[in-house]
């Protein structure tokens, strides 16, 4: 991907006259850069800051260059270096922030001597600033749409400068940053895990994702899973019973068998909206999860204090909002108090007509964050997407594993695994999403759930990975 940004405000680029006290000047219409000559000369430092930069966190930076429009020069060589700034988010070059030649600079830098006059009135570019961007990207509070500043230093061996035009003389003529990268490995991917007892956690740990479910909790299949490297996350399937549908005994015994079964994130229900699967109210889910939060970290004797619980897995996106609202409704009439719940878990689907379209399944997980935000109980909570994918049949429709793999034109309804590990990967609420699935079996699954055309395995085992979702997978994964 390559993406060409532009110094967009005014006092995104400046120039400080390095004399005693320094002089910010953001507001000039031309950037000087070198050193001005004479007994009463000075040097100038300079900066150019890009907002909303979209290089995710560790990305390979492949290529990167300033562009700036040519105005003067007093004189050449004149020979310049330069540095990125060594910040997760620059800010502006205002006299309320650091001056631009006291701003920390990365380890890294370029020299750029200029030694031939750019024709008048041209664009002319640095040299390859890759490793600029790069320390920049690679630092650990770094995040996507994040702002990055080029900082330039000026090296008094030449006493000439370079005149180009600023942002306040004409935003078209502003400087630019060309940056090319490649989208770093997915770190937030995982699978539903169909056929635990057939599929080695192993075979599914080398498709790239990081983390599985299987609709309940097994000591030796979170013991596996581990081993694997991948996280485990423990399910409480049903709420129809209320406090009831809560095993105790079994909780305590998966929790105890382990020290790694600890600190894990519960999640809690597999789909209580749908009548075919946990089918529960909101009321008899807010007493499972009442049970639950107490098993795992209330009361005297808490199974595991370090618990995280997320609910409700949730697969009807036009109620999502309705259902937690009756939920907590019922929790607070319950126990005077909110739900204890550490993030939110839903199952992101379409329907049978647009079943492919990304877009669509983007803008369902966009639209539940933005009521999610207007919620004091839930706001700013993660979101696991506990099961996403295209719910079809290859013998209906026989195309489809082709355009989740992205073979075909561009577009909404083509490419979906690509399409949503980027939407994913660039929100930061999103802490999981785990594809359906490994394997989903036509002749074994029930009447009208022979989905299988996202199956990232050939067969139960693992044996190979399908052509072509589960070379996509491996391939976005990696």
């Amino acid at each position: 991907m390559c993406w060409q940004g532009q110094v967009g405000a005014a006092d995104d680029d400046t120039t400080v006259a390095l004399v005693t006290p320094a002089v910010n000047q953001s507001r000039r219409v031309d950037i000087f850069m070198g050193t001005l000559a004479g007994a009463g000369g000075w040097a100038y430092a300079n900066g150019f800051r890009f907002a909303e930069v979209p290089v995710e966190p560790g990305a390979r930076i492949i290529s990167a260059w300033l562009s700036l429009r040519y105005k003067y020069h007093s004189g050449l060589p004149v020979n310049l270096h330069l540095y990125g700034e060594a910040a997760d988010a620059s800010l502006p070059f205002t006299d309320t922030y650091t001056l631009v030649h006291e701003r920390s600079r990365t380890a890294a830098s370029v020299a750029w001597p200029i030694s031939t006059a750019p024709a008048s009135g041209t664009w002319f570019d640095s040299p390859d600033i890759t490793q600029l961007v790069q320390e920049i990207v690679n630092r650990p509070g770094w995040a996507l749409y994040n702002p990055l500043s080029i900082l330039v230093a000026s090296d008094a061996s030449s006493a000439q400068y370079v005149d180009v035009w600023a942002y306040d003389w004409s935003a078209d003529l502003a400087a630019k940053l060309e940056i090319c990268s490649q989208r770093s490995p997915g770190r937030k991917q995982g699978l539903a895990w169909v056929y635990r007892g057939s599929t080695p956690a192993q075979k599914v740990a080398s498709t790239g994702a990081k983390g599985v479910l299987h609709w309940g909790y097994n000591s030796t299949v979170a013991a596996a899973a581990l081993e694997a490297g991948l996280s485990y996350f423990p399910m409480q399937f049903g709420c129809a019973q209320g406090e009831a549908s809560i095993d105790e005994s079994a909780i305590r015994s998966f929790v105890s068998a382990s020290p790694r079964f600890q600190g894990l994130a519960w999640l809690a229900f597999n789909e209580p909206d749908s009548p075919v699967q946990a089918n529960c109210t909101p009321q008899q889910a807010a007493q499972a999860l009442r049970k639950l939060d107490e098993v795992l970290r209330g009361g005297n004797n808490p199974a595991d204090p370090t618990a995280k619980i997320y609910c409700c897995g949730l697969v009807d996106a036009r109620t999502w909002d309705v259902y937690l609202t009756d939920l907590r409704m019922a929790y607070v009439n319950t126990t005077g108090q909110n739900p204890p719940l550490d993030g939110v878990h839903l199952h992101l689907y379409n329907g049978a007509s647009n079943r492919l379209d990304w877009c669509r399944l983007r803008n369902k997980l966009d639209g539940f964050r933005v009521w999610q935000q207007g919620q004091g109980w839930l706001a700013s909570r993660p979101i696991i997407v506990s099961e996403y994918g295209v719910l079809s049949s290859s013998s209906q429709y026989p195309d489809d594993s082709q355009r989740i793999a992205g073979n075909c034109a561009a577009g909404c309804d083509c490419g979906v695994l690509a399409g949503m590990f980027d939407a994913f990967q660039q929100r930061s609420w999103v802490q999981t999403h785990l594809w359906w699935a490994t394997y989903s079996d036509a002749l074994a699954a029930p009447p009208g759930e022979t989905w299988d055309t996202g199956n990232v395995f050939t067969d139960r085992h693992g044996s190979s990975l399908t052509d072509p979702v589960g070379l996509r997978y491996r391939e976005l994964s990696r």
